[in-house]
Order: C-alpha cells, then structure tokens, then sequence
C-alpha cells in the first residue's frame, strides 16, 4: 500500500496487519484495491463506515458523522 499512496499523504493513513481476518469480517472486506475507512467509538463500537472509491455520497456521510459527534460535549 505504501508505494501506491503519495508520501505526504503517509502520516493520514494506518494500516492495519494484525488480527487480519477479524479485521476484514469487520468491514465486511470485498475488494483488495477498495478504501475502508471506519469511525469508532472510543470503547471501539463502529459508529459509520463506507468502503469503495471516494463518492460524494460517503463524503458526506463521513462530515454529517463527524459534525454529530463533536458537536456535543463530552460527559
């Protein structure tokens, strides 16, 4: 994956190697080539996910998330 995304776009990414298989059952894993990205709770319960090429749609189911999220304030 390194070789395939820019150099500064490095410090964005995580990848993931251990606990593969429970990782991909996860984020219901169909494609190699797709982008997963997943927002969890602290406590690790997912909250929203998408996975495929960056469409506006998830864009916008990413930003409505996070806005909902951090617009309340913590306990």
């Amino acid at each position: 994956m390194r070789k395939d995304v820019p150099a500064y776009l490095h410090s964005r990414f995580v990848p993931i190697y251990d606990h593969e298989e429970d990782w991909k059952k996860l984020v219901n894993f169909s494609g190699a080539d797709d982008a997963y990205v997943v927002v969890t709770s602290p406590d690790g319960h997912v909250l929203w996910q998408t996975h495929g090429p960056l469409s506006d749609a998830a864009y916008a189911g990413l930003q409505a998330h996070v806005t909902k999220l951090t617009a309340y304030p913590k306990p």
